[in-house]
């Protein structure tokens, strides 16, 4: 049987590889056995984490899509409406190569929702080996989703933009210690010539090659390396006091043209429209695998003269634990052509030792 993973996923044909994980995100939302109690979500979930699988590689989503011009010659009926991954078809795929990437598709899909659901069972104490800090590569945006792709096309849809440009990228850029002191051994850093900001000697800056994140390659998990991430000092050795403590300051960068953000200095109303965007670039910070605890806020603050929208939550712990709350903090900055996502986290029980200092670091943002 052939699928329709366009259709699984509800996204045009001519989909961009964000609209991609934003739909796989809210479809994984969809489906999540936390929101669907009274049914078995197993299969719904294994076909979208198989679609997603195919569609967010280049390659195998141009076989694909070479084969699925086939497939709807073949069953004009299907090319003018959506079909549903179950509807019976009886189309022989033709590309063997195709059709080997599907099969490891689908094993890599039921063994993800295996370890999924074995997750939900199991008491927080899973999450110290970093199961939860991220996911599989083709299957990151289960876990750890950034939404840059849907606050984009909010941007454009509540301010629409009639000239088409290229869609903006997410980026890493470099960032470069700067010599300048600082009271209570912090440290500034510039990421080139975009913005700037400091941290408490309490952090570290996560390396590709340190002991933790070593230890995530060889359990096959992401490292978010399309966020700069810092982390509770002495994780990268894995030492036994940074174990027992969680901090994060994740950094996100997207590049664009002019334009396609608001200025610096700019507000507008956060309506009806844009607290549906905020509830759903909440959600996907939050992930699957905890639950907002009671209710977030939001407001426009200015930060050295650059407005942001700051949203502040709680969160469970992983695998729902309530016992452990981690309070969350996002800060969505714009600068015309630029755009950065900030995340602060830590447990709250540890509010002594990251409160004070992650308020400086949050105030510490500046656009060079």
């Amino acid at each position: 049987m052939f699928k329709d993973y366009y259709s699984i996923l509800g996204i045009p044909e001519n989909a961009t590889p964000e609209q991609i994980k934003a739909a796989y995100r809210m479809q994984a939302l969809k489906w999540h056995p936390d929101k669907n109690p009274d049914r078995d979500t197993t299969e719904q979930m294994k076909d979208i984490n198989e679609a997603y699988s195919i569609l967010s590689n280049a390659d195998t989503r141009a076989r694909y899509d070479k084969e699925y011009q086939s497939y709807q010659y073949a069953n004009p009926k299907n090319s003018s409406k959506q079909t549903s991954a179950s509807e019976d078809n009886d189309y022989d795929i033709q590309d063997d190569q195709l059709r080997q990437d599907i099969k490891k598709a689908r094993m890599a899909a039921e063994e993800y929702v295996k370890e999924f659901y074995a997750n939900l069972k199991k008491d927080s104490a899973n999450a110290a080996k970093g199961a939860l800090d991220g996911a599989k590569p083709y299957l990151v945006v289960a876990l750890v989703m950034t939404l840059i792709g849907i606050l984009f096309a909010a941007f454009h849809s509540i301010s629409s933009s009639s000239a088409e440009a290229p869609e903006p990228v997410v980026q890493t850029p470099d960032l470069k210690q700067q010599e300048e002191s600082l009271p209570d051994g912090w440290t500034k850093y510039s990421a080139g010539s975009s913005f700037q900001i400091s941290v408490p000697s309490t952090v570290e800056l996560r390396g590709e090659e340190d002991e933790y994140s070593k230890s995530l390659k060889s359990l096959n998990l992401t490292q978010n390396d399309d966020n700069i991430i810092f982390q509770q000092k002495g994780l990268s050795r894995r030492e036994k006091t940074a174990l027992d403590q969680y901090c994060r300051i994740m950094i996100q960068y997207l590049k664009g043209s002019y334009g396609d953000f608001m200025k610096a200095t700019d507000t507008e109303t956060l309506d009806s429209e844009w607290k549906g965007v905020l509830d759903e670039l909440v959600e996907g910070c939050i992930g699957p695998a905890a639950r907002l605890m009671g209710s977030y806020t939001y407001k426009w603050s200015t930060i050295n003269g650059a407005k942001c929208i700051q949203i502040d939550y709680r969160r469970t712990g992983n695998n729902f634990d309530p016992s452990i709350p981690v309070v969350c903090r996002i800060a969505i900055f714009q600068n015309n052509n630029e755009m950065v996502k900030l995340v602060l986290s830590y447990r709250e029980k540890e509010s002594s030792i990251w409160k004070d200092d992650f308020d400086r670091v949050f105030n510490s943002f500046k656009w060079i």
